[in-house]
């Protein structure tokens, strides 16, 4: 990892987040004197070029990866360079002062039905935008979800969705598929081709949790939770939870189906639903849930989980 500044102005400050493609870092524009979050993607393909600014990949990266996060629910994505040995991508992103949705996952203490229903319907609403771009995400996951003030929320990630292929599976340097085997479609496991409705799945399994505490699937070791996504049934939320409208589970069951053509035809039609299960005033977080989000923005660093 480089000491000196990125591109000679991002310098790189803590760490906030270790993944699988790469690592977040808090970063300091000196240009434009402002905090930034800094994705860096292990392993650039690029062959060398006579500045990293200029190679061809750092260009399309920058490009692709604006083209996903122009949208008020995503981080922006100021940036992206090589750094001068070419294995490391830099994303530079907008800095998201909030806590991610996993802080608000409890199996013994449920959030209230509208919120979570409130949070999938804006998550929704980022993916309807994504998905026209098109950009399909591949890792949606509630640490992937970031939480602000206002019960508002940033889906992260798309900076990386942006640069990846959407008309073929991808798979990390250790011959994975991108993604997270709690999250992740049928298809995904399988090394299918990827289309919008693997998201659509992924936002089925972040319901399902967020409703009743618990993942849709859960199974000691990778292969079991692997076999299970692929062929069990999820277990109804309204047997882990009564007060559940019939309609929201129904929705959940159809984002879970096993065949991408069984789900939802797009976001839209998710949308629709979830907008439709909620009261006038449901986007306001609970009280203890603002409470939390309050501690976690000012007991440490603002949080930024991944690119947008």
């Amino acid at each position: 990892m480089p000491q000196k500044p990125v591109a000679g102005r991002y310098e790189l400050l803590e760490e906030l987040n270790h993944g699988g493609l790469g690592d977040v870092r808090r970063g300091y524009d000196s240009v434009l004197d402002r905090l930034v979050a800094v994705k860096v993607i292990r392993g650039s393909p690029s062959p060398p070029r006579t500045s990293p600014r200029s190679s061809p990949s750092a260009s399309s990266a920058r490009r692709e990866s604006r083209r996903g996060s122009s949208n008020p629910g995503v981080p922006q994505v100021y940036d992206a360079v090589l750094d001068d040995t070419y294995e490391h991508l830099f994303l530079v992103m907008e800095l998201v002062n909030g806590a991610p949705l996993t802080g608000y996952i409890h199996p013994g203490k449920l959030l209230p039905v509208s919120w979570a229903v409130a949070v999938a319907a804006q998550v929704a609403t980022v993916l309807s935008y994504a998905h026209d771009v098109p950009v399909i995400h591949r890792d949606l996951k509630p640490s992937n979800i970031l939480v602000v003030r206002d019960a508002t929320v940033k889906v992260v990630d798309f900076g990386i969705a942006a640069i990846l292929r959407t008309d073929v599976p991808t798979l990390t340097a250790t011959g994975s598929p991108i993604g997270t085997y709690q999250y992740m479609s049928p298809e995904q496991m399988r090394g299918r081709q990827i289309t919008p409705q693997a998201d659509l799945y992924a936002l089925g399994c972040m319901l399902h949790e967020l409703l009743s505490g618990q993942p849709a699937f859960t199974a000691e070791g990778e292969f079991l939770l692997m076999f299970q996504h692929v062929n069990a049934a999820p277990t109804p939320l309204r047997q882990l939870r009564a007060d559940v409208p019939v309609e929201l589970e129904e929705l959940v069951l159809h984002l879970l189906r096993k065949a991408p053509e069984a789900r939802p035809a797009d976001v839209q039609e998710v949308y629709g639903s979830t907008a439709a299960s909620l009261p006038a005033r449901s986007g306001s977080a609970p009280a203890s849930t603002r409470r939390a989000t309050r501690r976690q923005q000012y007991s440490k660093p603002p949080v930024s989980r991944s690119c947008g």
